[in-house]
Formats: structure tokens, sequence, C-alpha cells
């Protein structure tokens, strides 16, 4: 039912850091984001690696005011994966830098490192639901963007209608349940919502993909798709290089509207340095040589090095992580049609031994893309567990006595290349016979918007609502990599979506739930916790849903 305002609303987030491998209770939530009517301006403490903080008054910092910031320094960091566009609307590649660059209507921040999550003001200060279809947004004032333009309720609306209709929006699934945007006033905005939604908010809060960034309307009028070469946004940094498949080179933007400690203006840092390290062995050993100040999503290999290492501090954050899952292509390929031949290809992945493995102590085996938590989550639900006499029976039965053949094409990561040999070697032993095929992700993800992945790994890092998932397992999806469409699936989630009722959204989703076992496309194989390691150089650390926040990071060193 619906309660007239937004702040009784609470949405449950992606909460489990360990999926059990044998069914047990569901686990309890912790805290979900809180989303409010009239939100309070930000009080994010820092991580747990520095000293508490006092809560921040209005426009200042949530950095240690018990200790004195420095000023000046480059952050050097390292991605695995390269950039495609500088544009946040229009990439399926590398998006850890927009954060620096751009600024959203409003933000995802946690209690430190935990679980505990609040959704707060940023280009938007409130919102106001004034009734179930009707989400009211005022904007900040007084803010320009690094081109000199204003930022106002006309470019609020442009961005929105933005990833709502271009062609090649990747946003639209985080703006899925809008109808249509209006100017009320200059600082105004109206959302007119195509059903009543619990997640508006929650998605227009950049949490993992950063889709949903403000840009300035004349420049990316003007300059068209070379704005995603040379980007401009309102954000605490600004581009100064761009070198593709190698570097990107930021520096500290003097316009940025967030003041500090003692009302100076933010960034404390002069700029940031992202190198793109595809092998994760390199990466940990520059860190180790303090070239790179910050890595994540470390192997658990590497965890127990770094836990003991004096100069870095190791950190896992209290909700969320990283999936390594896989989809078997309904349309196109053996698998094409072919449920049996689906269903064999899950029953003969022993999940407890691959997370074992590859986990090294950090991973535990999935057997649901959904995570304990999240609405529609019912481990008392069927599936996937490793039977591999099951599994031969099933590949006979679906028209291959003899054995299918299979093209499994994976990003060219070393983990990822690795999970691909213990594939082959578990879908081979079941006569499901494998080839390997390696490529780069922004090539894999141009192969997988034509269709023709027979069968691919990848990473589903969850998000910070259910909804979110509609961009990977819905038709015309920006995350569906392999081109799914079930109307069925579609129903489930459009259902979850239109509604407050928490009870209506767990049925709904649940159905979602037995819709991926039914189909068996998409499955989780195993799971490992966001983790971090920073130098211990690196202070004012606060996280986000995914990452950290640049705003606040100074050097002592």
């Amino acid at each position: 039912m619906y309660r007239g305002s937004l702040l009784v609303l609470t949405i449950v987030v992606v909460l489990s850091l360990l999926i059990a491998c044998a069914p047990a209770a569901p686990t309890a939530a912790p805290a979900a984001p809180t989303v409010a009517a009239k939100p309070p301006a930000s009080a994010a403490t820092t991580a747990a690696t520095a000293a508490p903080t006092a809560t921040p008054r209005p426009g200042e910092s949530p950095v240690a005011t018990t200790a004195k910031v420095k000023r000046g320094g480059v952050l050097r960091l390292a991605v695995t994966n390269d950039w495609e566009t500088l544009d946040p609307h229009l990439t399926n590649g590398n998006t850890d830098a927009f954060t620096y660059i751009f600024s959203p209507l409003a933000r995802i921040e946690r209690d430190g490192a935990g679980a505990k999550l609040n959704i707060v003001p940023d280009l938007a200060i409130s919102w106001d639901q004034v009734d179930p279809k009707t989400l009211v947004l005022k904007l900040r004032q007084g803010v320009k963007f690094q081109d000199g333009s204003l930022w106002n309720a006309e470019v609020a609306k442009f961005n929105l209608d933005r990833m709502m209709k271009h062609p090649k929006s990747v946003s639209k699934d985080s703006v899925k349940s809008i109808d249509s945007v209006d100017v009320v006033d200059n600082y105004t905005v109206r959302l007119n919502l195509k059903s009543p939604s619990a997640s508006v908010m929650i998605l227009l809060a950049p949490g993992l993909k950063y889709d949903t960034m403000m840009i300035p309307k004349d420049a990316a009028e003007k300059m068209g798709d070379d704005f995603g070469r040379k980007p401009v946004g309102a954000g605490p940094f600004q581009v100064a290089e761009w070198r593709p498949s190698d570097q990107l080179i930021l520096k500290k933007w003097d316009g940025y509207w967030e003041k500090g400690v003692n009302g100076q203006p933010l960034p404390y840092l002069d700029g940031a340095v992202t190198r793109y390290i595809v092998d994760d062995s390199v990466r940990l050993v520059e860190l180790k040589a303090h070239n790179i100040d910050a890595i994540f999503n470390i192997a658990g290999k590497d965890i127990p090095s770094l836990k003991t290492n004096p100069d870095i501090v190791y950190t896992e954050l209290g909700s969320g992580g990283l999936s390594y899952s896989a989809a078997l292509n309904p349309a196109y390929g053996p698998f094409k049609d072919n449920v049996k031949l689906r269903q064999a290809a899950w029953y003969g992945l022993n999940r407890q031994a691959i997370a074992d493995t590859l986990g090294r102590g950090a991973g535990k085996p999935a057997y649901y893309l959904w995570t304990a938590g999240l609405p529609g989550y019912d481990e008392t639900l069927p599936r996937y567990d490793f039977q591999p006499d099951k599994a031969k029976q099933l590949v006979a039965e679906s028209g291959h006595p003899n054995g299918a053949d299979l093209l499994l094409t994976h990003v060219a990561r070393p983990l990822d290349a690795q999970q691909a040999q213990i594939y082959k070697q578990m879908w081979d032993a079941i006569g499901i016979r494998t080839t390997i095929d390696a490529i780069e992700r922004v090539a894999w993800v141009k192969k997988g918007q034509t269709g023709t992945l027979e069968a691919t790994t990848f990473q589903l890092n969850h998000y910070q609502d259910v909804d979110y998932y509609s961009r990977g397992i819905t038709t015309g999806g920006a995350g569906n990599w392999i081109g799914w469409s079930d109307p069925d699936m579609d129903k489930c989630m459009a259902d979850g979506r239109a509604t407050f009722d928490p009870a209506q959204r767990q049925q709904a989703y649940r159905r979602c739930m037995q819709t991926l076992y039914e189909k068996a496309v998409y499955q989780a194989v195993w799971f490992v916790p966001w983790n971090f390691a920073i130098d211990k150089s690196v202070k004012g650390v606060v996280f986000n849903w995914y990452s950290l926040e640049p705003r606040f990071l100074w050097l002592d060193r």
C-alpha cells in the first residue's frame, strides 16, 4: 500500500557475503538504503581504516576533522577493464573514473565499509513522492559544469530524456520506470512514472555502472559522439588526457561546488592516474612496490599476503560482491531451443570445487543469481547441484546421444581464463565438448550484441536494488550479454518494479528466480565479496556502493 512518502520506503539490497553450498536459513538483511522524502545532508563516515569522525555539517566533507588534511598529490590506480567511451550514458566499458569526472542526482554512501547504505543528495537536494506515479525533485543551485555552463532543470530533463531515448543508451534500465520529465521551474523537475515504482531514486543514484551521471546539455549536443572522447562533467576532477588501452589522467577542477574541511574547496588531491593493467599479479606487484595506491576485486590467493602487509590496509565491504556467472544462449548454437542441454551444463558444474580452486578461501559456491536479502530470494527454490550422472543423461535426452560441441567465449583476463579451463574439463566429462575462445572485453561486448555468443562467462557485480538486474535478464537490457528475451522474465521483473508492497515484490521477484531456474539460461556459479587493498598513505577513505569516493581522499606522504 502506498504510504505517501519515500521516507518510509526501504529497499532491500544485495546483502549476503556468504552463499552456503547447502540450503540454510535465509540470511538476515542488514539495514537497507534509506530514501528520504527530504533527505538529510551526507553524514557518511570514514572507513574503519581511519579514525572516527564527527558528523559533517551540510557541504562539509566526512573526512576526519581530528586529523590535518594534506592537500595535493596524485592518486594512482589500476583497472582490469578497458575504457570504451567516457560518455556515461553510452558505455559498456570501464566506468570507474566516472565518479571523479561527473556528478549524479543523488549518491549511495556506506556507513564505513559496512552494510548500512543511505541515499544522499548531490545535484538534487530533495525528492518528494507527491503521488504513486509522480516524483518531484528540487535541484541544487549555483553548480557549474567544467565547460562553464550552468546546472538547472532544463539540463536535468535533457539528461533523463537522453538516457531514455538515445538509441545507444546503456542507462535505459536505470530510468525505465520514468514515462516523461517536466520542467516545473528553473530548479525543479517532475518525474512522471509509468507505474508506481519502489526503486526510482535507488537506480538514479549510481551504484555500480555510474550510468546516470549528469552531463552538460550544450557540450553533449555540440560534440555529439565526440563527447565520449573529451567529456566534461560537474565532478571534482576533469580529464587531462586519455590514452585508450593505456591510462586515464585526471586533474583537479577548481570549480567544484562542494567544500571540505574548514570550508575550502574539494577535492584535496591534485589529480588521479588510472592505468589499464589486465594481469592481477602485475597489479599486486605494483601495489606492493608503492607504484599503485589501491586495487580492488583481489583474487583469493593474494589476500593472505595483503592482510599481513604493514603498508597496506585490506578491507571487505559489508554488502555486495562479485558473482562469477555464465550464460547459455537459448537462441543460438547448441543450446538453441534445448533446455535439457542447458540443464545438463549446469548440473555438470561442481560449484564448490570451482570456488575452492579459484577463490582460495575467499570464494563460495553460488546457486542463485539473486543473493540473500534481495526481494524474491528464497533458498527453498530448486537449484542446480553437481550431479554428473544426471547431466550425462540429460545430454543424451537432449538430442545429442554422441555429445554436443560448444564454443565458450570469455573475456581475456587471467582468472577468467583459469575458470574457462575448469568449465571445459567439467563439460567435456559429461559430453559437452568445449572449445575456448578468449577475446578482449570491448570486443566481447560487441559480439554479445550480435547474439552470437554460444556460451559465455562474465563477472556479475551485485546491484543496489533488485530492479537493476533487469539490465541483464530482460529483453533489450544493456547488460544482457546474449540477447535473451523471455516474456515470463520481462513480466515478473515489471510486476516487482510496479509495486511498493513488500509482499507483492517478494512474490513477483520469487517468480523471477523460479523462471531463471526453469529456463536455465543465466546462472551464478561462485561468489566473492568486494574487497580493496589500499596503501596506508591514502586517507579520508569513504566507500560508496562499489568503490572509493574520490572527493574526500588525501595522501599522507
